[in-house]
This record gives structure tokens, sequence and C-alpha cells, in this order.
């Protein structure tokens, strides 16, 4: 089961890692003075949309499961109890559902360079042949 709270309709714009890169590799090659880039993902998708993005690639059948936000919240402080490293806070629930939306800068324009798709980043990370055996994992 994986748990959504609330509705799980809060906007994200995901900037992929690779993007993220690319935009700094630009940065180093042209060495503009004084400019500062606010970089956000070009695509505006809700996070359950996110979440049952990766499902789909991931080719899982794990059930998403809307909790109300209050006891989603409650849960996260209990689970904070028992764990120094929880996978999920309460800070960044707050964060998640605080209604954010950045401008950032023309990818395309700026930094000459095609941003990838959400899906196309998914794909990418979770069914790429040489990296997607390797997991991350917080020490």
């Amino acid at each position: 089961m994986f748990p959504i709270p609330g509705h799980g309709r809060y906007m994200r714009q995901p900037l992929y890692n690779r993007d993220f890169c690319r935009a700094i590799e630009w940065c180093l090659r042209h060495q503009p003075k004084g400019a500062i880039y606010d970089l956000v993902g070009q695509d505006r998708i809700d996070y359950i949309d996110i979440i049952r993005a990766i499902r789909r690639v991931k080719g899982l059948r794990t059930p998403i499961v809307c909790i109300p936000k209050w006891l989603f919240a409650t849960l996260l402080r209990i689970y904070g109890l028992f764990t120094k490293q929880p996978p999920f806070t309460a800070a960044q629930l707050k964060a998640l559902t605080a209604g954010d939306d950045f401008t950032g800068v023309d990818i395309r324009k700026t930094f000459e360079l095609e941003p990838t798709s959400v899906e196309a980043g998914l794909k990418e990370t979770f069914t790429h042949p040489v990296y997607a055996k390797y997991v991350v994992e917080r020490a």
C-alpha cells in the first residue's frame, strides 16, 4: 500500500537530475557573470499522478490509498517517535501541500536543452539497463 495525503492533487514541478546537470554544465562552459537561475521542471504534475506514473513505469500493482491530511500528519508524528530517519516528515507534508507554483527560467531558451518529461525521466530512472539496478540508501 502507498499512502497519499488527502486527495493528492498537489502540483509539483519536478526537475530531472540530468537536466539540472546539463544546466550546470552549460554554466561552466559559458561562465555567465553574476547570473542567477531559478530552475524548475517544465512540467506541472500532481503528486498523486507522479506516484501513479512511478507505479506504471515499474510495473507495480501497489494500491494507492488516500488518507485524510490530518490523519496522515498524525501518523507521521507517531512514526517519528520511533525512528530518527522517517521516510517522510510532517514538515515535508506541509511543504507538499503549500501550493507553491514556481516560474523558473525557460530551460530550452536559457540553456539550449530540451527538458526531459516526467514520464521519460521516470522511465530512464527505473528501467535504464545499466543504472536502474542502483539504489540510493540513507546512511
